[in-house]
């Protein structure tokens, strides 16, 4: 965790061609690119951190919780005339997840914003370098919850509450990766961004 807020006392390194580590010093100008061009400053607290923090409490503000109980399915099938399990998935995770959508619209935003104002204008390198860094910073801040929450479950395996309460938060957890990280910010946020750029 201390890497994450202040990366700045560390060395900038990197993985080197044959999977060694290059550290930069005074004496070295360059790191070797590391894996597949991205360096260990995707990891830097600024902007992507605080707007992950925001994404999962506007979860919670809107009333939602880690129980299964708490799903609303009055929004679900609100204009379906007739029962069709995607659109009803489709809405009910709309409803359910609506503030971590805005708010990632908003990153997305903020994303194109900044990146138009450090590259000329119609590069399309610099919104999808910094594309491609909050997608690998949100899949590894989804990575590291995923696998503390698994080494959580798997150690209280014979815990009274694994069913009430870990049980419940590890599909959650599922439902965030798979449903809002992969779909939403991976699929939805590259072909958005893709569109947007396609446009200019």
């Amino acid at each position: 965790m201390f890497v994450l807020f202040f990366p700045q006392l560390l060395p900038r390194a990197g993985f080197g061609r044959n999977g060694s580590v290059a550290v930069q010093t005074a004496e070295s100008s360059a790191v070797e690119p590391c894996l597949m061009g991205w360096r260990l400053s995707v990891l830097r607290p600024s902007k992507a951190l605080v707007l992950f923090c925001i994404i999962h409490a506007s979860f919670f503000v809107l009333g939602n919780s880690n129980s299964l109980a708490s799903l609303d399915l009055s929004n679900a099938y609100a204009g379906v005339s007739r029962y069709n399990e995607g659109l009803v998935g489709v809405l009910l995770f709309t409803a359910n997840w609506a503030g971590p959508l805005w708010w990632a619209a908003a990153g997305f935003a903020t994303l194109v914003l900044s990146a138009a104002g450090d590259t000329p204008v119609g590069s399309e390198d610099g919104c999808m370098q910094r594309l491609r860094s909050w997608i690998v910073a949100a899949h590894l801040w989804q990575a590291v919850t995923i696998l503390m929450l698994s080494v959580v479950v798997t150690l209280m395996r014979t815990h009274l509450f694994i069913w009430s309460v870990f049980s419940p938060r590890y599909l959650y957890q599922i439902a965030w990766f798979a449903g809002f990280y992969l779909a939403t910010i991976t699929a939805g946020g590259t072909g958005w961004l893709a569109t947007l750029l396609a446009t200019k």
